[in-house]
């Protein structure tokens, strides 16, 4: 392994981000309030230092939601961001920095951490890959968790050539060769997101139940790690800090649900199953087609609407609650109301099988068709 990682490491981009994540002698930057009650990083998150230590460049921190909390992409003590490739739309959350940096050339790959959509999202809606890899194999040290059954350190890339190098650095994994068989299969129920907005709910019950369900361990894990640094916050500057619109409400306290784990591990057990009954050899890799965030993209203001914020828990729920891998990838553009807009659509695969899924969508062209057919 440290032969292939070495070659990799040789090919890694200069150039790479951190939102989330802390760097030697930063502060890991969530809101103002945030900044004032911590100090300074002591050193680099180990996620930050193996990206280092292979030859990455860090160039900066990146803007990030309100404590990662929102998906809409704003944050108010910072500012909202421009789309570079859909102006006038909404970056997306929470990422929303580390996505503009990569799309506008400031860097080759950005490194985010994402919780509900925090990567998939932001890039989808500017037209970039994006990995959320398999949950738990990348160190969350040094990193500022959410919620932290659903946390994960990803990436951003502008290419799938920068993304396998990144990845195989990141996941300390040498690439594998391309499975020489990729079954695709397309979940019809995420996709008539884009053909019935307003009845989305109603008509893909399944998919809206999941993402009730992560919405519901969203909440009270963020409430519960948001909360405590409120009090905390609260007792050594004399008032509570000062939240924006989109990020108060998850400060609010919510209820633990009782059965959350077993009804977990059955969607996870079931989407193994589902994938793995149609991967008849060892080297065959089956993967699922969704959209990787609710279309079309929406404007600025259009991203804090609840209706939207309900659609991108569901479109997250399957790799959220599973910890499967997604990765996301442009595939072309679309119009709307006549502006012209990132196109992407997301693959999940088994866990485990990040850098497979990666190496897979080498083949698009044949992937497209065969989704097409």
């Amino acid at each position: 392994h440290a032969h292939a990682h070495a070659h990799a490491a040789r090919q890694l981009p200069l150039c790479a981000l951190l939102p989330a994540a802390g760097g030697a002698g930063r502060r890991r930057r969530a809101a103002h309030a945030w900044a004032l009650s911590h100090q300074p990083c002591r050193m680099s998150a180990p996620c930050l230092g193996t990206l280092l230590r292979a030859g990455a460049f860090l160039v900066d921190m990146a803007h990030l939601d309100e404590l990662g909390l929102p998906l809409g992409g704003g944050n108010p003590h910072f500012g909202a961001l421009d789309n570079p490739a859909a102006p006038g739309r909404s970056v997306g959350g929470g990422a929303s920095g580390a996505a503009v940096a990569v799309a506008v050339g400031h860097a080759d790959f950005a490194v985010g951490s994402g919780t509900v959509g925090g990567l998939c999202v932001p890039a989808s809606h500017c037209g970039l890959f994006a990995l959320r890899p398999t949950h738990g194999v990348v160190s969350l040290d040094g990193v500022c968790t959410l919620t932290p059954s659903l946390d994960v350190v990803g990436l951003i890339a502008k290419n799938a050539t920068v993304m396998l190098a990144a990845a195989s650095t990141l996941l300390q994994v040498p690439p594998p060769r391309a499975p020489p068989r990729v079954r695709v299969l397309v979940a019809q129920d995420a996709f008539r997101l884009a053909e019935d907005d307003g009845g989305y709910s109603r008509s893909s019950t399944g998919i809206s139940a999941a993402g009730a369900l992560l919405r519901a361990i969203f909440a009270e894990e963020a409430s519960a790690i948001v909360g405590e640094w409120m009090r905390a916050y609260e007792e050594i500057a004399g008032e509570p800090p000062r939240l924006g619109a989109e990020a108060a409400p998850w400060a609010a306290s919510a209820p633990r649900l009782a059965d959350r784990e077993r009804l977990r591990g059955a969607l996870a057990e079931a989407l193994d199953t589902l994938l793995a009954a149609h991967e008849d050899s060892e080297d065959a890799l089956a993967i699922l087609c969704m959209p990787a965030a609710p279309p079309p993209t929406p404007l600025d203001e259009a991203a804090r609407d609840s209706a939207y914020g309900e659609r991108g828990f569901a479109l997250s729920a399957l790799a959220s609650l599973t910890g499967c891998p997604q990765i996301v990838v442009p595939v072309g553009a679309y119009a709307d109301e006549g502006s012209t807009l990132p196109l992407c659509v997301s693959f999940l695969a088994r866990r485990g099988r990040d850098l497979t899924l990666v190496k897979a969508i080498q083949r698009l062209p044949d992937i497209s068709a065969e989704i097409r057919g």
